[in-house]
């Protein structure tokens, strides 16, 4: 016995019933009409394929997690690579100018603008532009120890120093001011921590 022939059978036992309310006879009209519908399908064949179908959605839900976490993971990579660039870039930088001889009082103020005019090569090499330190020494005199043998920074001869003792000030929260930034860079004005 077919689906239709079932509820048909089914509607018309009910509509012998006189207290049946029509909603329900409604109802199983409209399941008669669409019942041709699903004739002819099996339904074990049907659930089974409804159950794949849910299989199915499980896996594509647990594949859309796993991309989200990779995509997670790849943007934590390429950040961690960045901080690793940065970190060997400071590291460089702070190496050349310790080699060559910043006073320990700059350093705070050159390593962050050494490190970003450090150059990265294709095989990750961290280098410095050709004379950069040199260049540096030249321009900021003061902030670097002297070649002379005594190490004062001073050129002339014992005791005919024409260099002035540089003006010290002292940063509060890491202020500073009433004081032009090209004469703390020159050397010629020192900035201590407070």
């Amino acid at each position: 016995m077919s689906l239709k022939e079932t509820l048909t059978q089914l509607r018309s036992q009910l509509g012998a019933i006189p207290t049946v309310d029509t909603e329900i006879l409604s109802s199983f009209d409209q399941a008669i009409t669409q019942a041709d519908l699903y004739d002819g399908i099996d339904p074990e064949a049907a659930r089974t394929a409804l159950q794949q179908l849910d299989q199915y959605q499980t896996q594509a839900d647990q594949l859309q997690t796993l991309t989200d976490e990779r995509d997670q993971l790849t943007t934590q990579l390429a950040d961690t690579k960045t901080q690793l660039v940065t970190s060997q870039k400071q590291f460089t930088a702070l190496r050349g100018l310790t080699s060559a001889q910043l006073r320990p009082e700059y350093e705070d103020l050159l390593l962050p603008q050494v490190a970003n005019s450090l150059d990265v090569g294709e095989n990750g090499d961290i280098t410095a532009p050709e004379g950069f330190y040199d260049g540096l020494k030249t321009k900021y005199p003061a902030m670097f120890f002297g070649d002379d043998a005594a190490g004062t920074g001073g050129s002339a001869g014992e005791g005919s120093s024409t260099e002035e003792t540089p003006k010290q000030l002292t940063a509060k929260d890491g202020i500073v001011s009433g004081v032009d930034p090209d004469d703390v860079i020159s050397g010629s004005v020192r900035v201590s921590l407070g």
